[in-house]
Order: C-alpha cells, then sequence, then structure tokens
C-alpha cells in the first residue's frame, strides 16, 4: 500500500512538473512570470503581517521609553509601502496580465502540439486499436492541460510558502508541525483511490458519453436541416436518452465524491485542533511574557498560512490528481515516438522519367488483424503507364495505393521504386513527387476556392492562370465563376460571402486541385463517384492527356472510365486475376467482361 502511494505521489510530480516544463516551452516569458507572481501574491499575506509586527513592536517601544523619534516608524512604512507597490504590480496586474495570455497561448500551443503528433505518427502505428484510443483520450483531455498548469502554480507557490512557515514554527512546535504534513500525505492516498474511480469511470462511460454529447450537439445546431427529424417527433426519443446517460454518469459521480469529502472533513477537525493548540501555545506566551505583541500577531499569521497553505498543497494534489492522472494521458501522446524509420534517400526522378513500381512477393495484413489483405501479391507499373485496378469492395484496390503511399508498410515482401526500396526513401522525397486523390478527399470550407486548389502545390506561389487552367480540365471553372467571389469564395455559406458546393461540385474542385498538382505519379481513387456521367467523361478524357508523361493509377468500379487504360488490372480477395487491356479482357470473357456487361446493361 506504501509503495503504491509512493508511486502514485511520484507519478503525480513528475506529470506536473512536464505539464509545467511543457507550458515554459511554449510561452516562456508569460508561464515564468506567472509562476513567480503567483508565489509574490501567496507570500503577501505573511510578509505584510511581519511589517505590521514591526510597526506595533516599535510602537510600544516607543511609547515604553516615551520616545518621539519616529525615524524607525518612518523607515518600516517606507519598506512596506515599497513592499506593497511591488507586491500590487505582480499579484494584481503582472498575474491577471499573464492568466489572459495563457488562456490565449495555451489553447493554440497544446493543439498544435497534438496536431504534429497526430502527424508525426504513421498511419499504420494509429491505426492499432490501443495507440488509436490513446490518441482519443488525449483529445478529449488537451483543454486540461491549461488548468493543470494553473494547479500546478498554486501548488508550487503554496508549498514553498508552507515550507518556510513550517521552518518558522518547527524550532518551537516541531511535533504540531510534522503532525500536519503527515496527515496531508496520508490523506493523499484515500483522495488518489476516490480520483482514480473516477478516472476509471469515465473511461467506462467515455462512449456512452460522447454519443450523448452528439446527440446534444445535433439538437443545438441551428444550421442542420431538422425537418426529417420533426417529422418522426423525435425531439423527445433523443432528450429521453441523453437525459438517461448524464443522470447514469452524474449519480456515479456524486457518490464516489461524496465520500471522498466525508473522509476529508474528517482529517481537517483532526488540523484544526492543531491550530488550535498552537494558538494556545503561542497567546501562552504572549501573557507570559516570552513573546512581544507584534510576534504573537506574526507567528499567528505564520500559523495560519503553515496551516491554510499545506493544507492548500496536499488538497491540490488530491483534487487534481483526478486532473494529473486525464492529463498524463496526454503527455504519454507528447512523449510518444514512431517506431516506423523514416528512409535515409533523397528520391529523385530517373532522366525525368515518372516513376516505376514493382510489387515484390508483398504481404500485408492491418494492425491486429490476421487476415492477409495480400499474400506474395507481384505487381509492375512501368515508367509512363497508365493503369486502373477494378474489383469488388473488400478486393484490396485502395489498400494497394495506400501501401504505394506508405501509409502502411508491407508485413514482408518490398514495394520498388525506380529499383530502390520504397521504405529506404526519405518520405517527404517521396511526397514530392506524387499526388493522390482519394474518395474521401478533403476540402477546407475556411479557405478560399482559390486556396483550396492552390494546396495542390504550394512549394511554389500561387499562380492564378494556372489555377483557372486546373478548373477547365476539371470541368469546374465555370460554375466556379458564377459564385459571387468566383474564385475569392470561401468553402462554406456560414461566413460572409462563402458558398455550399454540391458533393459533385465539391469533387470537382479536388480534382483541380490534383490538376495544380502535376505529379509524376498520379492515383486516382473512385475520384468522379460523385460527378455526372458528363463532367465524368470529359474529365477522364483530361486525364489521360493531361497525365500522358506521367504515371498514372486509377482505381475505379465504373469500367466506362477505365476501358482506355494501357492496362486494366482486377483484384480479387487480394489476388491479380487477370489483366490486359479493355479488349484483351474482353476477349478472355472472364471476371472482367461478366462485370462490364452486368454495369452496361444498367445504362440500356
Amino acid at each position: 500500500m506504501l509503495k503504491q502511494k509512493f508511486n502514485t505521489t511520484f507519478k503525480f510530480f513528475k506529470n506536473q512538473f512536464e505539464v509545467v516544463v511543457l507550458w515554459i516551452k511554449m510561452a516562456p516569458v508569460i508561464s515564468n512570470l506567472y509562476l513567480f507572481a503567483s508565489i509574490v501574491s501567496n507570500f503577501s499575506g505573511v510578509i505584510n503581517s511581519f511589517f505590521v509586527a514591526l510597526l506595533i513592536d516599535n510602537t510600544i517601544k516607543l511609547i515604553q521609553e516615551s520616545s518621539t523619534d519616529f525615524s524607525i516608524i518612518q523607515t518600516n512604512l517606507i519598506w512596506f509601502f515599497v513592499y506593497n507597490f511591488f507586491n500590487a504590480f505582480f499579484s494584481e496586474r503582472v498575474l491577471e496580465w499573464c492568466k489572459m495570455n495563457i488562456d490565449e497561448i495555451g489553447n493554440w500551443g497544446v493543439e498544435r502540439r497534438y496536431f504534429l503528433k497526430v502527424n508525426e505518427i504513421s498511419n499504420a502505428e494509429r491505426a492499432d486499436p490501443e495507440i488509436a484510443s490513446k490518441f482519443t483520450v488525449a483529445y478529449q483531455y488537451l483543454w486540461d492541460l491549461k488548468y493543470m498548469f494553473l494547479q500546478a502554480s498554486n501548488f508550487y507557490s503554496s508549498a514553498l510558502l508552507a515550507l518556510y512557515t513550517g521552518f518558522i514554527l518547527f524550532n518551537n512546535f516541531p511535533i504540531p508541525v510534522l503532525l500536519v504534513l503527515i496527515l496531508g500525505f496520508i490523506k493523499l492516498y484515500p483522495t488518489y483511490l476516490f480520483n482514480k474511480k473516477i478516472v476509471d469511470f469515465d473511461s467506462t462511460v467515455y462512449d456512452l458519453k460522447i454519443r450523448a454529447l452528439n446527440m446534444h450537439n445535433y439538437l443545438v445546431d441551428s444550421a442542420t436541416d431538422k425537418t426529417s427529424f420533426k417529422i418522426s417527433s423525435l425531439l423527445k426519443y433523443f432528450e429521453k436518452i441523453g437525459n438517461d446517460i448524464q443522470n447514469r454518469c452524474i449519480k456515479t459521480v456524486i457518490k464516489i465524491r461524496t465520500s471522498d469529502e466525508v473522509i476529508g472533513f474528517a482529517f481537517s477537525m483532526l488540523v484544526s485542533i492543531i491550530e488550535v493548540y498552537l494558538y494556545w501555545q503561542l497567546f501562552g506566551q504572549a501573557i507570559s511574557g516570552t513573546i512581544t505583541l507584534g510576534t504573537l500577531i506574526f507567528l499567528i499569521s505564520v500559523t495560519t498560512s503553515f496551516i491554510s497553505n499545506s493544507n492548500q498543497a496536499m488538497v491540490s494534489v488530491g483534487s487534481n490528481l483526478e486532473g494529473f492522472l486525464k492529463v498524463s494521458a496526454v503527455l504519454e501522446v507528447f512523449n510518444m515516438k514512431s517506431k516506423e524509420k523514416d528512409g535515409d534517400l533523397h528520391y529523385y526522378l530517373h532522366n525525368s522519367n515518372p516513376p516505376a513500381i514493382e510489387f515484390k512477393n508483398v504481404s500485408f495484413s492491418y494492425p491486429r488483424s490476421e487476415k492477409k489483405v495480400f499474400s506474395n501479391l507481384n505487381l509492375v507499373i512501368r515508367s509512363g503507364e497508365k493503369i486502373a485496378i477494378v474489383g469488388e469492395n473488400g478486393a484490396g484496390k485502395s489498400t494497394l495505393i495506400k501501401l504505394i503511399a506508405r501509409s502502411y508498410r508491407p508485413s514482408s515482401g518490398q514495394i520498388l521504386v525506380d529499383g530502390q526500396d520504397l521504405n529506404s526513401l526519405k518520405q517527404s522525397s517521396w511526397y514530392e513527387n506524387i499526388g493522390i486523390l482519394f474518395q474521401e478527399f478533403d476540402l477546407y470550407g475556411y479557405f478560399t476556392v482559390k486556396e483550396n486548389i492552390y494546396f495542390g502545390d504550394i512549394s511554389k506561389p500561387l499562380d492564378e492562370k494556372k489555377i483557372i487552367e486546373a478548373s477547365i480540365n476539371a470541368d469546374a471553372h465555370d460554375f466556379i465563376s458564377e459564385y459571387t467571389k468566383g474564385y475569392d469564395s470561401l468553402l462554406d455559406e456560414t461566413y460572409e460571402g462563402g458558398v455550399n458546393p454540391s458533393g459533385g461540385q465539391k469533387q470537382k474542385i479536388a480534382i483541380a486541385r490534383f490538376f495544380y498538382r502535376n505529379a509524376p505519379l498520379a492515383i486516382f481513387d473512385e475520384p468522379t463517384s460523385a460527378i455526372d456521367a458528363v463532367s465524368e467523361y470529359r474529365i477522364f478524357n483530361k486525364i489521360y492527356e493531361f497525365f500522358k508523361n506521367k504515371t498514372v493509377i486509377i482505381v475505379s468500379h465504373k469500367f466506362s472510365t477505365v476501358r482506355n487504360a494501357d492496362r486494366i488490372i482486377v483484384v480479387d480477395e487480394g489476388s491479380i486475376i487477370e489483366e490486359g487491356t479493355h479488349d484483351e479482357l474482353m476477349s478472355l470473357d472472364g471476371k472482367y467482361a461478366q462485370a462490364f456487361r452486368l454495369q452496361a446493361q444498367g445504362y440500356n
């Protein structure tokens, strides 16, 4: 039990220190100023009582001596004024200024650290359920870091003052001082147990709480069309489910916290008895003439400060154990290192030729899955070749693309790019030479149409002529030109002058971004799923024409879009079962030909 208590306390102080260091790294001047101002503010009561004690004792001495020399009083008052000026500046102005700026800097700083870490850890690692869960939990508690930094600052200032005042009292009252400190440490253990119960309970009901939050967000979202919701009279049902979840969570937490408060009250009573004993001793010494009136006032202030700050420090540890247990999940993610080592070689195009790719005995399974998507897959994609990959859902088409993108690494075998192992290449240099348009593409509503297209290649200054050309190739220029602000329209109608394109229009803007990128290796994963047949026909003609000197890979379930490819690869259950031109595969009368005829019947 003692070992567990020690480990818990050690982890608390370690996490607390890490939070403070993290904040100092994000905002060194403001964080250090806040720490200093907190200490100054906390010490003000004791230091003020010291000056008051000096003034009282010196005044009594002058009265007793019938002296009219007030120079000592004047000196005391001058120093008292100087200190109060210094204290007011730091305790009020600097402290409040720091709090406001910590709020502004902190939210952005911790979010930035989080998304940089998300991008540092590979997709394959984040696909591991255990690691994915750590990221989810860390994001839930991300904004607690700011609160924990403020609490840590308060703890340090309280602990420092408790040590200082405790040292003053220890010479005359060693046993009461030690008892107060021991009781505080003993109280930590039950507080830890109760807070751990809350954290564990939060983990078990996390999905339920997110479900309730999502229902709440849907209900308060004024931008969502709720016509069908109203027709079905779902409001009461949503409200009941949400309330049931919240009530279950709230009642459990209240029960745990009530138990903690009852035990805390018992410990407070014991500390109060010690405090009364100390006052009794001090007043006894004053009455007997052992100490002066000024010293009595000072020591009363010291005693009060010692009891309150030692209690405050322990309460801070106890009450914040829950917070720091949560924050430990954030710190674990921030300290996480990717186990996948980046390559050392820089990729260069050979004689300006687009990449050639070879899958050599490649086997692959997703993390924590025993099912193999590929087993000893062999495939050669020649430089400048236009190939299409077709197959049923779950055949492995998109996984093939993810392996080329190095989102995942083969379980065994090699993927060669111009004869070099893909894993030996620097990821950044490989990414400079490829472009991938996934079916689930990204558009950024808080940026303009122009910027969304420009994001295809931000390595060079924005080229408006090239943006319009890319839009024309993507069959997007006409509808973009009709917007009030044209290419300067934000892609979110909640902003002034913003627009809300249809699904097909959004996909065309994403395709325009892809044309703007103009990468040596162009990969399309179901690029026209939301686009009408006429636009689709025009876009694919542009793709084959525009990327004629590039290596092109097209994944599609629409056979009308792949028939002009140099070679069509038919994938089924992770294996290549057919390959050839459209005419060759139709002559083969295999799976491709059957699927093509079935799809063609749908258009008749």
